[in-house]
């Protein structure tokens, strides 16, 4: 990360029962305003929305220019990071210097920052390679992108159940799951879906199965947490023994 936007909420602040609705409706109308200049992580964290380039092709100013004209917002606080050794990066991932600033700030010389990825805990500790798959992953949903697969079935019509394995990555499975249910013909067959995640369950996961197979049936899965991961033989025997698949 070079740098970051910091997005302050107006008004949506003080809604509420439908607080979340509003806020993902700003969200959804930042990341479109952000669509025309390159690949932004887009996400919320106490009442401020983060903006953060995905790669070197951004164009940072447009986006930044832009960033001035969607409504809702009350203040845009523009970041740099700050060194690593920086006495403030104890506590937080990095911590961010502001250096160019839009509307009522608090005038803070530094910001510390935790990342949205960091609160999970299947997030908070992956590796820089494994973060930059993870970021991947999300250029590919935003792109409806189908990742061509290492290898594939080519007996498939000789299986009538199929258990189908997968991390949760931006509320659903990988982009990769929906290249393998869309080349194959899953009529008349039984999915099993079972998955890890850091906080949201099976998320849009099952929805989406049934979308790519609708001729299919999908049972009830299994899904658990990594910091759940000693529990799973417990678990997962229970799980099989309600879905009727074992011996």
């Amino acid at each position: 990360m070079k740098e970051i936007f910091l997005l302050k909420l107006g008004e949506v602040v003080l809604k509420g029962a439908n607080k979340r609705q509003f806020e993902g409706r700003l969200r959804q109308n930042i990341r479109r305003r952000m669509k025309p200049y390159g690949n932004f992580d887009v996400y919320l964290m106490q009442s401020t929305v983060y903006v953060e380039p995905l790669d070197e092709e951004t164009d940072v100013e447009g986006a930044w220019e832009a960033c001035h004209a969607i409504f809702g917002l009350v203040s845009l606080c523009r970041c740099r990071p700050a060194d690593s050794q920086h006495p403030g990066a104890k506590h937080a991932d990095c911590v961010l210097f502001p250096y160019r600033q839009h509307g009522p700030c608090d005038g803070t010389d530094t910001i510390p920052h935790r990342r949205r990825y960091a609160q999970n805990q299947n997030c908070g500790s992956l590796s820089r390679r494994a973060r930059s798959v993870f970021r991947a992953g999300g250029r590919q949903l935003r792109a409806d992108y189908r990742p061509e697969l290492a290898s594939r079935v080519d007996n498939m019509e000789s299986y009538s159940i199929i258990f189908l394995g997968y991390p949760i990555w931006w509320h659903t499975m990988p982009m990769a799951c929906w290249t393998f249910l869309e080349s194959c013909d899953f009529t008349g067959k039984t999915i099993v879906p079972f998955c890890t995640h850091g906080s949201d369950g099976f998320a849009n996961s099952p929805r989406d199965i049934r979308t790519l197979c609708p001729q299919t049936t999908v049972l009830e899965g299994y899904h658990t947490r990594n910091a759940h991961a000693g529990r799973m033989p417990r678990d997962v025997s229970g799980w099989l023994q309600r879905i009727g698949m074992t011996a």
